[in-house]
Formats: C-alpha cells, structure tokens, sequence
C-alpha cells in the first residue's frame, strides 16, 4: 500500500473511514501533508455528492489540520473517499471502469461511454481520455514494460493504443478502479 504521507486516502467504506477519523489523536504516524505536522488532525464533518431531486450522499469525510483551540496546525483540509468515488468527478469508478472496459473490448468512444453512463453526448469522454493520457506515465510505472502489448489495439491512434494496453495489464492486477485506489491510495484520474 502506498499513503500520502503515512494518511490511508482511499476506504472500503463509511464506517471504516468513521473508525479512522475517530482515532486520528491515537495515530501518532499520521502528518499533514501541508505542514507536515503531526497530532493536529480534527475530524471535519462529510463530503457529499449531489444527487439530482434526492438527498446528498455521502461519499467520504473531511480532515482538517487544526489550528484552532491550542492546535498549531496549517488549517488545510484532506479529503478521505470511499473507493468508488473519484475526487472531482461527478461519475464514479464503477463508470469510469465500464467506459474503459468497453474500450478495451473494442467499442467506439461514443459507444463506451453511452454504455457507462447512459448518456449519448460524448463530450466528457474526450475530457476522461485527456486526464487519463496525462497519467500514464503513473500507470506505467508499475507495470511490466515486457509484458505490454498493444497488437491488439491496432486500429486504435497511437497514444490511444498504448493506453489501452497499459490499462489492460494494470485491470489484470488490481481488477478495477476502486482496487487501484485502494492498492496505491491515489486516485484513478
């Protein structure tokens, strides 16, 4: 497992990360990762997704690094998630995952994101594609550079090629996206 600077970022679910913020004055390995202080650390309430005509719900919890009440820390936040989230992006894992896989078995952009998320416009693909092509060289590094190989994807454009191959082998290891966020504890995109 890799941690931001000893901090798990990435759960299985709330009550595991309501068990971690809980004990967070116990866990004396655990820094900010602004200031890089330690013993600092406050639980600061939920991080919500918005939900269309329903209530929000809750997809992880905030940290702060106190500098309130005696507390001398920076006054930053981290955010914790649930494996199935991606910070900063209104579709979860699960879809990202089902876009890519359909990549990967070979149908069009517009088609694989249709199937994952139900909507015929693809302009947020596009946006998907060029967050993930910037995080390539991530994937690549963990990966067996003999191993890849992109002849399946020979119609594909070439940086397209390559990243399919790449996710493919990194799919064989960690299953999906929510296990590479919880293996690495970095988010997918």
């Amino acid at each position: 497992m890799f941690y931001t600077n000893g901090m798990k970022i990435f759960f299985e679910s709330m009550s595991e990360i309501e068990h971690f913020t809980k004990n967070l004055k116990c866990q004396e390995k655990l820094v900010c990762q602004h200031c890089l202080k330690f013993d600092q650390l406050v639980s600061h309430g939920y991080v919500y997704k918005n939900q269309h005509l329903s209530d929000d719900i809750k997809v992880g919890k905030r940290v702060l690094c106190s500098n309130r009440y005696n507390n001398s820390g920076c006054g930053h936040t981290t955010r914790l998630y649930l494996k199935g989230r991606i910070p900063k992006l209104s579709h979860g894992a699960f879809e990202l995952f089902v876009f890519l896989s359909a990549l990967i078995s070979g149908l069009s952009i517009q088609k694989a994101y249709e199937r994952a998320v139900g909507v015929p416009v693809s302009r947020q693909a596009y946006r998907w594609l060029h967050k993930l092509y910037r995080k390539l060289s991530d994937y690549r590094r963990f990966q067996d550079k003999n191993a890849q190989d992109d002849s399946l994807f020979k119609s594909r454009p070439k940086n397209l090629r390559q990243l399919l191959a790449t996710l493919k082998q990194m799919f064989s290891q960690h299953s999906d996206c929510a296990g590479y966020h919880l293996h690495y504890q970095k988010p997918f995109i």
